[in-house]
């Protein structure tokens, strides 16, 4: 046996005598389940996952780990487009088993009777928990509050909170990471830390703690530490039952429809979200045959009638189909919540934030150039439809990046796992679909992570990259806790220029953790 293999085995050893979670490896049952994320292309085998069972395991994982060199990166909901979760050869924390929900009153204890909530309360959430199990949570309780979480139901609380987090009800609440209370945090010695909003009030702050809070609250995950416990402001909807749906064009019609829509989301007040999604559509004009489509999913923060009459512009424009509903939002969760995970395909994701007015005719050039040509019918783009309230939420108490976006779009190239020889000509077209895309954009969102984006900690973190340096080295000063992207990385992409020359380099997208300094 090598020095290393001995020293997993001795770590082995002392985590399984040590924590109350279990630790697992290779052929153990629950060890591949522990290792599956949203995404058939990232495929990791660490010596071990540990699933530790509360905060106090996760302490003594990290210490330990951290102590003998080990990597270690931290798994909550499995949904990282770059698989940065996982990593070969070291140890995986799975938060999963960390996933309980309570409700808490405004000082911060348990609130036992759900019919009490109100403005004051708070929801505790494990870092392990998906957004699923929040909104069953708050429906099994008919609570008339919610909380500003995640479009897509499988995702994890904690990652998505994290690196921002735009909710349906964004525009009129802020981001998720607007609305978290508090946190619990291990940093990379295994030490336990309550951070909350009153290291922003106190007289003489603590700096360390106030800038970590901050960075926190929209910079992403895995950079500082380890959060176990998120606590979120809950919030009331105008109506007990919000308005939203799916409104459908032809893809042909994307030169008349999407410059109005960009004309039109301007003037619509911060209760109203509209996204838009560009795919392939069953067409049952054609039989159920797939053909490109445009669709927009409105989504209003108030009754049905109002919704009705702000989207009579939209109407005017005779789509070909349209759908609206009331419901509770974890009801549209359910509804809407799965349809964009990979599930069990392989998918490289890239994303672009975009500025108000932006979507011109420019862009609806380079849209209708590369949809028109996917290698994959099951490839394509969804945007958010930011600004409103998201705005409005300063710079002291988040490190998000991207207040004065419009248009968060999300590029998802997918294909068959089994045909692998079909990566290639669907990246490739993503890279040189958002490279020329990018022209007009001003940066890329965090939890759509891409590997090869080019200048990426400008792109992700614009004039906070700085900031948010500072405090990784206070928080991971020997930068045991890292990854390929990680703030502090010294890792860079190969510049490219539109139209491109020669293959993309794939190498970045085999490897999550940077092994060699400099590394490129």
């Amino acid at each position: 046996m090598t020095n290393a293999e001995e020293k997993l085995s001795s770590l082995r050893r002392d985590l399984t005598g040590m924590i109350i979670g279990r630790v697992l490896e290779s052929g153990d049952e629950g060890y591949s389940d522990a290792l599956s994320i949203d995404n058939g292309r990232v495929s990791l085998k660490p010596f071990l996952v540990a699933k530790p069972a509360n905060t106090d395991d996760v302490s003594k994982i990290v210490a330990c780990c951290h102590d003998r060199g080990v990597p270690m990166t931290a798994k909550a909901g499995g949904h990282s487009a770059a698989g940065y979760c996982l990593n070969g050869g070291g140890v995986v924390l799975d938060l999963g088993d960390i996933n309980d929900i309570q409700l808490l009153d405004r000082d911060g204890k348990p609130l036992k009777d759900a019919t009490r909530i109100d403005e004051g309360t708070q929801l505790s959430v494990g870092a392990g928990a998906r957004w699923i199990s929040v909104y069953d949570f708050l429906r099994d309780r008919q609570s008339p509050y919610t909380v500003i979480g995640g479009g897509c139901a499988g995702v994890g609380v904690a990652g998505f909170t994290l690196g921002g987090g735009y909710s349906f009800i964004s525009r009129s609440y802020g981001l998720g990471c607007d609305n978290v209370n508090g946190m619990e945090f291990v940093s990379t010695c295994g030490n336990v830390f309550e951070l909350n909003h009153e290291v922003f009030k106190q007289k003489k702050p603590d700096a360390d703690k106030r800038d970590l809070f901050r960075a926190l609250r929209g910079a992403g995950g895995g950079n500082f530490g380890t959060v176990t416990r998120i606590d979120l402001q809950l919030q009331k909807t105008r109506a007990p039952r919000p308005t939203m749906g799916q409104i459908d064009f032809p893809f042909y019609r994307i030169d008349e429809i999407l410059p109005f829509y960009n004309e039109w989301v301007a003037t619509l007040p911060k209760e109203m979200a509209v996204y838009g999604m560009m795919r392939n559509f069953p067409n049952q004009r054609l039989g159920g045959d797939l053909s490109l489509g445009l669709r927009f999913t409105p989504v209003f923060n108030g009754p049905f009638s109002e919704a009705v009459e702000l989207l009579k512009p939209l109407m005017a424009l005779n789509p070909n189909d349209a759908e609206l509903y009331t419901m509770t939002l974890p009801e549209w969760e359910d509804f809407v919540g799965t349809s964009t995970q990979v599930r069990g395909h392989s998918a490289y994701i890239r994303s672009l934030v975009l500025g108000p007015g932006t979507l011109n005719q420019d862009v609806v050039k380079i849209c209708q150039k590369y949809m028109g040509r996917a290698v994959s019918t099951d490839s394509y783009i969804v945007w958010t439809h930011t600004g409103g309230e998201i705005s409005n939420h300063g710079s002291d108490t988040s490190s998000y990046a991207h207040r004065d976006g419009a248009f968060t779009f999300e590029l998802k190239s997918e294909w068959n796992s089994a045909q692998p020889l079909q990566a290639r000509p669907n990246i490739e077209w993503a890279v040189d679909f958002f490279d020329e895309l990018g022209e007009h954009a001003q940066g890329a969102y965090i939890n759509y992570i891409d590997p090869l984006l080019v200048d990426w900690q400008k792109m992700y973190y614009r004039n906070e990259y700085d900031k948010l340096l500072a405090v990784q080295q206070r928080w991971n000063a020997d930068g045991w806790l890292q990854f390929q992207q990680s703030i502090g990385s010294t890792y860079h992409t190969t510049l490219r220029k539109t139209p491109r020359k020669g293959p993309v380099d794939l190498s970045p997208l085999t490897r999550t953790i940077l092994a060699v300094k400099g590394d490129s």
